[in-house]
């Protein structure tokens, strides 16, 4: 190795055989203040700081004190983690209680925050709420079933319609046979029948109390003792399950002036099934609104059945 002073081969241990510089594991600048280097002793510091001379080596750190080099201690080392994978970088702090100590200060998350309440929502909007959608739903569910009744039917195949099960009636009222029951002015109007046709002389054919539905029912009345020369009215109302049906309209269906002894007829065609009731009234005033069974001018009452017919599956 070469001397630290001169420059010249030199053992690793031992002073250096042409200058007598100490070797290089001690201090070579206490040992040189004690040979008389110092500033007092009057050495030539000129000789101190000659330059080295172009054959030495910078590189070796062999010569190179340890206790002077700037290497870090075990001590100083951060700790390779144990199960990571990744090596630790050199100053990086491994756990926050480091961290905080080096004074390192992670960013925290702050949500965002209003001055203003939330607002709480009372129990009676809630409630009102509710009933608003149930009364709704009501009456959406009403409305369709109201109005929709025909359209559901239209759009079903045939063969459902076929088999779809008719609304049942009591017919209990309606006599086998017609049989009219007679009012107050009953000794105009003596007599009532209902009948599926009627001939010319007004005399009813295949007398009957049953009709079908869409089929004309018609009613034939027997008015007697009249006086000659006299003009009287025969009216009728016409009624489906007890409620009037105010079915209006000239001769032939609600009313006729009656001149003498004779028979006369109405007709009406029922579209839906039910229990029919018809009521013949003589002179009956134009004001009078009752439906009593004692009113002065009702003749006769009478029932009549309007069925569905029974539908036949087809094959």
């Amino acid at each position: 190795m070469e001397c630290d002073r001169c420059g010249a081969r030199r053992p690793r241990t031992g002073r250096c055989p042409n200058c007598g510089a100490p070797p290089p594991g001690g201090s070579s600048l206490s040992q040189w203040k004690t040979r008389g280097g110092g500033r007092g002793s009057g050495a030539d510091w000129d000789d101190y700081d000659e330059p080295r001379p172009r054959g030495r080596q910078r590189g070796d750190y062999d010569e190179v004190e340890l206790g002077r080099a700037l290497v870090p201690s075990a001590n100083q080392l951060m700790p390779m983690p144990q199960g990571g994978g990744v090596p630790a970088l050199p100053g990086q702090p491994a756990t926050e209680e480091e961290e905080r100590a080096l004074g390192i200060r992670r960013p925290v998350y702050i949500p965002v925050t209003t001055d203003k309440p939330k607002r709480k929502i009372r129990t009676w909007r809630v409630v009102s709420g509710v009933l608003s959608v149930m009364l709704v739903c009501i009456a959406a569910c009403g409305a369709t079933a109201f109005f929709g009744k025909d359209k559901i039917s239209g759009v079903l195949p045939p063969i459902i319609q076929s088999r779809l099960t008719p609304q049942v009636y009591d017919f209990s009222q309606v006599p086998a046979t017609p049989v009219s029951t007679p009012g107050p002015a009953a000794k105009y109007v003596v007599d009532a029948k209902t009948a599926r046709s009627v001939d010319s002389n007004r005399t009813p054919i295949d007398i009957t109390s049953h009709f079908p539905v869409k089929s004309q029912v018609n009613l034939v009345v027997q008015v007697r003792n009249v006086t000659a020369g006299e003009q009287h009215t025969v009216s009728v109302r016409w009624f489906l399950n007890g409620i009037d049906t105010q079915v209006t309209g000239g001769e032939g269906r609600t009313s006729k002036l009656i001149k003498d002894n004779s028979n006369v007829q109405f007709g009406l065609v029922y579209p839906v099934a039910g229990v029919g009731m018809a009521k013949v009234y003589w002179d009956r005033p134009a004001n009078d609104t009752s439906d009593s069974a004692t009113d002065p001018s009702l003749a006769q009452t009478i029932y009549f059945a309007v069925e569905q017919p029974t539908p036949t599956p087809s094959v």
